[in-house]
């Protein structure tokens, strides 16, 4: 199956464990000098790192080597910074609620777990905006 120009991976966790991992299963896609965007981010801090849910992310160093793991190139990359973090989190939390309350129309009978998720989407937010930044970068996997 790696006869792929481009694969693109955005922003929905670590999937397939350590984003090394993550990597090995996408360049299976990829043709060899094509490229991989991928488009997650990676810690500020150890403060959240016994969060289950992080577990899996490094810092920025450590981000950066495990992208490049296998030989590939990291040949752009795109940081966020904590303003951008915040304004893209806000927009996507605000988006979440308007399609909950439209959810929640059709079925009331889910109200409460909704609700749970929306409060569970509003504690995610604050983690991102003070230890995760967000990043995207441009990885030419080798020939």
């Amino acid at each position: 199956m790696d006869h792929f120009d481009v694969v693109i991976y955005s922003g929905i966790g670590p999937i397939w464990g350590k984003i090394n991992n993550t990597i090995g299963a996408l360049r299976g896609c990829v043709r060899e000098g094509g490229y991989i965007i991928f488009d997650e981010g990676f810690l500020t801090d150890h403060i959240i790192s016994g969060n289950e849910m992080y577990r899996d992310y490094g810092n920025y160093p450590n981000t950066r080597e495990l992208l490049e793991s296998f030989g590939d190139t990291i040949v752009a990359e795109f940081i966020q910074t904590p303003y951008e973090t915040d304004r893209n989190n806000a927009q996507l939390f605000r988006s979440i609620q308007q399609n909950a309350q439209k959810i929640i129309g059709q079925y009331p009978e889910k109200r409460k777990m909704i609700l749970e998720y929306i409060a569970r989407q509003e504690r995610e937010n604050t983690i991102f905006g003070h230890h995760f930044i967000g990043a995207t970068w441009l990885i030419r996997k080798k020939s």
